[in-house]
This record gives structure tokens, sequence and C-alpha cells, in this order.
């Protein structure tokens, strides 16, 4: 009886360290992912956007379903005039959280995308959806907006 608990209390015992040290490891690759994160979205606030982008890569390549990695990302392709993967992050950012169809800002960004990637399909579906959503405090004339993006449309399809 004495060695079943003396082997599982040494079981334990170094469960516990290996959890412990595990745990250390992992805190140490989130903050070191998190700085260079935090670096990326400085480098795009400051309006570098081509240096932002390997940044946000990397984290990318880490955090695959991080929303607002994918969003970062697909903004500063758009700043590069990336167009095509911008609309390709855009539509990566409404897989990882569908619900951004009812957010109007996102939607009218990647009609934006969508319409300067020549995706003029594309680009009504998401303008018609624009269409139905509220008018977002920080875009006053979002209507016009949707108007002005559909008139190009309809005069690029003649």
């Amino acid at each position: 009886m004495r060695s079943i608990v003396g082997c599982l209390v040494i079981v334990l015992v170094f469960g516990l360290g290996y959890a412990f040290f595990s745990g250390k490891k992992q805190d140490e690759q989130f903050a070191n992912v998190q700085a260079i994160y935090n670096q990326s979205l400085q480098l795009y606030k400051q309006g570098q956007y081509g240096k932002a982008l390997p940044l946000l890569r990397q984290v990318e390549g880490i955090q695959t379903d991080s929303y607002a990695v994918r969003y970062n990302t697909g903004l500063a392709l758009a700043n590069t005039r990336d167009w095509n993967g911008a609309a390709t992050e855009f539509k990566n950012v409404l897989d990882i959280n569908p619900n951004n169809v009812e957010d109007p800002v996102f939607m009218l960004q990647f009609a934006e995308i969508l319409t300067f990637a020549k995706k003029n399909d594309e680009a009504k579906m998401v303008l018609a959806r624009c269409e139905n959503l509220p008018i977002p405090q920080q875009i006053p004339d979002y209507k016009n907006e949707v108007n002005v993006l559909l008139a190009q449309l309809s005069a690029s399809s003649r």
C-alpha cells in the first residue's frame, strides 16, 4: 500500500512540475506573439503598412483563427493596394465571425475592397447588405458612400 501511495505521489509531483514548466513556456510564447502583434499595430498606425504586414503574417501563422489579426492584415493589405489579398482576408474574417455581416463599417470596407479588386458581383451582394444596415455614427454619410460604390459598379459594368 505504501508503494502505491509513494508512486502516486511521485507521478503527481512530476505531473505538477511538467504542467508548471509547460505553462510557463506557453506564457512566454504568448508574450512574444503579443509583442510582435503590438509592434505591427504600431507600424500600422504610423502608416508603415508594408512593414506591418510581415509581422501580422507571422502572428497570423500562429493565431490562425484570430479575428483581429485577420482583420488588421486585411486592412494592411488594402492600404498597400493588394486588393485580392485584402478580399481574401476579409472573407477569412467572415469565416471566423459570420456576425460581421451585421457590422456596417466592416461591410462597407469589404465592399470597397471587393470593388477595387474588380469582384463586382461580390461587391454588389455586400452593398445590397449594406443598404439594410444601420448608419454607423462614425460614418454619417454611410448611405451616400454605399450609393457611390453602387454607381461605380454600375458604370464599370456598362
